[in-house]
């Protein structure tokens, strides 16, 4: 009589069965050790044995780290020698523990169809499989995953014409690969979403469907992970001091587990029809360590092996059960003397009518050594059971553990808002999101294969660049997890736009009270080339708190673009961008476009600007050329321009409050008159921003020389050009009368004007 633990279902407490059978009188079957033998010839370091049988047809795998091989040994079932064949090396471009055979191990089964598939690791880093088709020896060596961060406990799988092949790697987690066509060719490698991850052993086996599973143990819980060609579901089956699970699939598709625990021995478990798990501590030995394995064979007998020192030393185990007998008492069959044995293996098989197991184990009995045992169950299969009603003890099933995370972890996030729930705790079945109270997503929790869940929801009305809590909770059979996460929302774009004149590089982000224009006539001086384009400059304004993502620049028509349309331009700190003027715009016409922009989270707005097209000069008139002109400072050397006659006309810039040019160019010479073309203007003219005063214009006579040093007693003339803020150069200069200076000052420098140039 044995108590099974029925784990799942909707409650808080799972069910304890306790079933009492009905037999009749038939002797139940008993395990029968048939033989004992060495599978390796020699002593080494002799690691982790895989174990396969399918009609008729046995291997044996394992690695040995001192030599470097990757062996394999095949035989009959039910008789001969194994005589190693090695099939890859585990330490090419490895060193220290990546060489070794506890991590580089290798994993066989035997399909239905005879082919024998075999898979290994080499040098902790890549994944290398071979296989044997019926009749014939094994294939190539095909690498089917390289890269692997300390890749180690690979095992294989297979089953309707597929195979698996799963590893672990240094942080504990699982990596996988699949085949579809018996391992011909090979898909991505994944991950399998693992659960308080550790290096425990991990194991694979697959349905005659093709349905995969893998079990693992961490952090003292059981996991068992699901895949039917896709990506892999983890959910936890029992919580506890468990480590070292095996799987088998019956050939109903029945699911069944094995794991241990060092101080209360053996557990099996298997998948009852509501999808829940009846667990049975079936032998409770003390100092159960290291590794179980389980089986079944084709009739739904199974199969069960594990390591332990309970009768005084280090032994391998074996019991058995039919689908209508309960677990034999356990036999040894490692029968060659006191040493510990390990990391057991077991295979199962029905040959000629009788359940047979095949069993293999590492010894370290005078040596170290890969050992085998075959057991057959002799003895009738009895009667069908008659199940007594159960009565229930309450035992506490583990709850979910949630967690949050918002816009994959960014700090900002618009109104639409992408949530990620992941469980990493016990079964999960539903989940609710809120937002202060408001519900904004639930429903029935699904995991992928890493574990969680995506949703994807709309925000309440929530004011930009405020902090947003989003409260969530996992509720499953063992309780409810609560978590939360947050982020600041960004509701809309702030910003703006505004074009200006590219040949004009202190015309900047902003022209107080003018209308800024777009090209110049290039009147005799190079720094201002004739264009069609602006430059447009883009702020970001207060209140947009993720930052500034992307611009476009389109017409005053254009349609609001979407986030993943292929013209958004990336943003830069200077915010510049460009516009061309169309053809179609005249002299004098303003050009209106729009500037969208996008910001990190991504709200779009467009923003209206525009440009005028200017390729006329200003008009200059003077009541006398040159002007009137004064010699000030110390030694003469100061011209002043008496302008007061002067106007200055553009009718395409006009500034508020002032004459109506953006600046002007000035240029000293030796004579007394010079053309608005002169290439002197180019070499030596001095470039100035800004307004002439009401007084005139000062000018200093050292700085603004020509081609000699100053000398005095010489005249010199200042000639003056007014531009326009489009660069347009005015074609009538402005000349001074002659100016002699007796001396040039030693403070200078303080009577220069401003300079852009």
């Amino acid at each position: 009589m044995k108590q099974l633990k029925i784990l799942g279902g909707g409650l808080l407490f799972a069910a304890v069965l306790m079933v009492t059978v009905g037999l009749t009188t038939a002797a139940p079957p008993q395990p029968n050790l048939v033989e004992q033998t060495t599978v390796t010839p020699t002593s080494g370091d002799n690691k982790l044995p895989s174990v396969a049988a399918t009609n008729g047809q046995l291997a044996v795998a394992w690695t040995i780290g001192n030599s470097g091989q990757a062996n394999v040994a095949l035989r009959p079932e039910t008789s001969g020698t194994f005589t190693p064949i090695t099939l890859g090396t585990i330490n090419t471009g490895c060193s220290g523990s990546g060489c070794s055979s506890t991590y580089n191990n290798a994993s066989t089964q035997i399909g239905t169809d005879n082919i024998v598939h075999y898979v290994y690791v080499q040098a902790a880093s890549s994944i290398h499989y071979r296989r044997q088709l019926p009749g014939q020896g094994f294939g190539s060596d095909v690498t089917i995953a390289t890269g692997q961060n300390f890749a180690n406990k690979v095992q294989l799988a297979t089953g309707a014409g597929k195979v698996l092949v799963v590893w672990r790697l240094s942080d504990g987690s699982l990596s996988y690969t699949m085949s579809s066509d018996n391992g011909v060719s090979w898909g991505p490698v994944s991950g399998i979403q693992t659960p308080n991850p550790s290096y425990s052993d991990v194991k694979a086996a697959a349905a005659t469907d093709g349905t995969f599973y893998v079990t693992f143990a961490g952090g003292g819980t059981v996991y068992l992970a699901q895949s039917s060609g896709g990506n892999f579901t983890t959910n936890s089956v029992a919580g506890g001091d468990y480590y070292f699970s095996s799987v088998a699939v019956g050939p109903t598709g029945q699911v069944y587990l094995a794991w241990r625990s060092i101080n209360n021995g053996v557990y099996y478990a298997f998948r009852q029809s509501n999808g829940s798990y009846a667990v049975s501590n079936v032998f409770r030995q003390s100092n159960v360590n290291y590794t179980t394995a389980i089986a079944v064979d084709s009739q739904s007998n199974v199969h069960l092996a594990w390591t332990s020192t309970n009768s005084g030393q280090s032994e391998t185990y074996y019991a058995f059960r039919t689908p209508t007998q309960d677990f034999t008492t356990p036999i040894i069959v490692s029968n060659e003397g006191n040493g510990l044995k390990a990391d057991v293996a077991i295979a199962a098989d029905v040959v000629n009518g009788v359940p047979t197991a095949h069993i293999a184990w590492e010894s370290f009995v005078g040596g170290q050594y890969i050992r085998y045992a075959r057991v057959t169950a002799v003895g009738d299969t009895g009667a069908t059971p008659t199940p007594v009603p159960p009565t229930a003890t309450p035992v506490p099933v583990t709850p979910p553990v949630g967690s949050l995370t918002l816009n994959s972890g960014t700090a900002y996030v618009g109104p639409q808002i992408t949530a990620r729930i992941t469980n990493t705790g016990g079964p999960a079945t539903s989940y609710t999101l809120t937002d202060n109270g408001q519900t904004v997503s639930s429903g029935a929790f699904t995991a992928d294969g890493s574990g969680g869940q995506t949703v994807t929801f709309t925000l309440p009305t929530t004011p930009s660049c405020q902090a947003v809590t989003i409260s969530g909770t996992l509720n499953g059979p063992g309780g409810a997890s609560n978590f939360s996460s947050s982020i600041t929302f960004d509701g809309d774009v702030k910003a703006s736009a505004m074009a200006v004149n590219p040949n004009l590089v202190t015309n900047s982000r902003s022209i107080q009270g003018a209308t800024p224009a777009a090209v110049t006539t290039n009147y005799g001086d190079s720094r201002f080339t004739r264009s069609t384009f602006a430059l447009v400059y883009i702020n970001l304004l207060p209140g947009e708190c993720s930052g500034l993502k992307s611009y476009i620049i389109g017409s005053s028509t254009d349609p609001l673009p979407s986030p993943s349309d292929s013209r958004w331009h990336p943003y830069s700190s200077n915010g510049a961008g460009v516009v061309n003027i169309p053809p179609s715009i005249k002299d004098g016409q303003t050009y209106n476009f729009q500037v969208f922009v996008q910001d990190v989270v991504g709200n779009v707005t467009g923003i209206p600007a525009s440009i005028t097209y200017d390729i006329t000069p200003p008009t200059v008139t003077a009541g006398s050329n040159p002007v009137p002109t004064t010699a000030t400072g110390s030694g003469g050397d100061i011209a002043h321009l008496d302008l007061s006659s002067v106007n200055v006309n553009d009718t395409a810039y006009q500034q508020v409050a002032h004459a109506a040019y953006w600046g002007f160019s000035v240029l000293v010479t030796g004579q007394s008159t010079i053309d608005s073309g002169d290439p002197a203007w180019d070499q030596y003219g001095v470039i100035t921003p800004g307004v002439i005063g009401a007084n005139g214009l000062d000018w200093n006579l050292y700085f603004a020389n020509t081609t000699q040093p100053p000398a005095t007693g010489k005249a010199y003339y200042v000639h003056l050009r007014f531009v326009d803020g489009a660069g347009n150069v005015a074609s009538t200069v402005i000349n001074s009368g002659a100016v002699t200076p007796q001396a040039f000052s030693s403070r200078m420098i303080q009577f220069l004007p401003y300079i852009s140039h």
